[in-house]
C-alpha cells in the first residue's frame, strides 16, 4: 500500500522548468524569473511595463547610467529581511510591484534594466549575495542600492567564508 504523498515534481514543474530552460537559451532573464514563478499574464504585463519604465528612465540619462540606475531602482526595491518567511520575496512580480525581495531577485530586476538601458553589467555571484560587475571592474551591490564593493568589504567577505564554523 503507497502513502497518500502529494507529487513533488509534477507535469506543472516540468512545464515551468522547459518554458524557464527555453527563456534563458534566448537570453530572457525576466521571462526565466515568470517561468520559475508560475506568474500570471497579467503580472507579466504589468512586471514588464515597470522594467520598461525603469530601463528608459536610466537610458535617459547616457552621461550616467550607473547612477541613473541607482536613483531609479534604489527607491524602489527593497531587500527582505533575512530569514523572510514571505515566499512573495522571491517573486520578481511581487518585488517589482514594492514587495520586499531577496538580493537575487533585486540583482536581476538590475541587471535586466541595466542592459536594456545600453549597460554592460555582468552578474558575479559571491556567497551570500549577487553583485554586478561593471565593465570598468566595479562591483555593484544592487541589494545595498548599487553601493560599489570597496577592497576591504571583499577582503572582510573572502575572510568571513575562510574561518570555519
Amino acid at each position: 500500500m503507497r502513502p497518500n504523498i502529494p507529487q513533488l515534481w509534477s507535469d506543472v514543474d516540468r512545464g515551468a522548468a522547459l518554458a524557464c530552460r527555453r527563456a534563458l537559451a534566448g537570453d530572457d532573464l525576466l521571462g526565466a524569473l515568470f517561468a520559475i514563478e508560475g506568474a500570471s499574464r497579467l503580472h507579466r504585463i504589468e512586471t514588464v511595463a515597470r522594467v520598461q519604465a525603469w530601463t528608459a528612465a536610466v537610458a535617459a540619462h547616457p552621461e550616467d547610467r550607473i547612477g541613473a540606475l541607482r536613483r531609479v531602482l534604489a527607491r524602489r526595491l527593497r531587500v527582505a529581511p533575512p530569514l523572510n518567511p514571505d515566499p512573495q520575496a522571491a517573486f520578481v512580480t511581487a518585488v517589482s510591484g514594492g514587495a520586499p525581495g531577496l538580493p537575487a531577485i533585486i540583482a536581476s530586476l538590475w541587471l535586466v534594466v541595466a542592459r536594456g538601458a545600453g549597460l554592460a553589467l555582468r552578474p558575479v555571484a559571491l556567497p551570500g549575495r549577487l553583485v554586478l560587475a561593471t565593465e570598468d571592474g566595479r562591483l555593484l551591490d544592487p541589494a545595498d542600492e548599487g553601493a560599489e564593493m570597496s577592497r576591504r568589504a571583499l577582503h572582510t567577505l573572502r575572510r568571513q567564508i575562510s574561518q570555519p564554523a
